[in-house]
């Protein structure tokens, strides 16, 4: 099942992917960031309607040079910050958000066209061979597009970590864009989420395919989820 799942993920479809009923009981809405386009991102903010993010390896947080947003504000000289940081979500989690981009080939950073130019263009981040040059020389920060760092994912499981997996699976750079599917007032329901996968004709993964899959393979951990 998760193998047909991977061939369409690397043929630059969408893909509906479920965290865990004992986590945030969320599916996001996933692409490979090397697929990016204007229309992608219409999909994803009509369609999904949640956060348009960057998710990629912890392995790509040290070649930056970046942090952790917690960290960051940890060590703020702003008391009120340090005051009001977070380290844990509601749902026993560290967060994986890192700082805010956008291209610097793109005007207000936030329309459906510079979006899919900033993440055309992180996707080439994650198989630069000088990363953090290439931030720097590319990206300016505060933007429109959030990256989040993917965890140990034996420690956390969430839609960082498994849209990361599910690239490396693929063998594709770790370079995902994933937005989170509202409903009515809250998340997608489970069932929801899963008619939209199949109207859509799309791959319906759930988190634990992804993690039996890895187990399999013997991936994670040490490679940068």
């Amino acid at each position: 099942m998760l193998t047909s799942s991977l061939a369409s993920f690397r043929q630059g479809k969408f893909a509906v992917l479920y965290d865990s009923s004992d986590r945030e009981g969320e599916a996001d809405l996933v692409l490979h960031a090397s697929f990016a386009s204007s229309k992608a991102i219409q999909t994803l903010r009509k369609d999904a309607g949640g956060l348009i993010c960057f998710a990629t390896s912890s392995e790509l947080l040290k070649k930056t040079g970046l942090d952790y947003t917690t960290n960051m504000l940890q060590n703020s000289n702003v008391a009120t910050i340090k005051e009001m940081v977070s380290t844990k979500t509601p749902y026993g989690d560290s967060p994986a958000f890192s700082i805010w981009v956008n291209h610097k080939k793109t005007f207000t950073g936030i329309t459906d066209d510079d979006r899919a130019k900033t993440f055309s263009e992180l996707a080439k981040l994650a198989s630069s061979k000088d990363a953090k040059r290439s931030l720097i020389e590319n990206f300016y920060t505060p933007g429109h597009v959030p990256l989040l760092f993917a965890r140990d994912i034996k420690k956390r499981k969430g839609h960082t970590e498994l849209a990361v997996a599910l690239s490396q699976l693929a063998k594709m750079p770790p370079a995902v864009i994933i937005c989170e599917m509202l409903g009515n007032g809250s998340a997608l329901s489970f069932e929801g989420a899963k008619l939209y996968a199949n109207k859509n004709n799309l791959p319906f993964i759930e988190g634990k395919q992804i993690l039996d899959h890895l187990q399999t393979s013997k991936i994670g951990g040490s490679n940068g989820i």
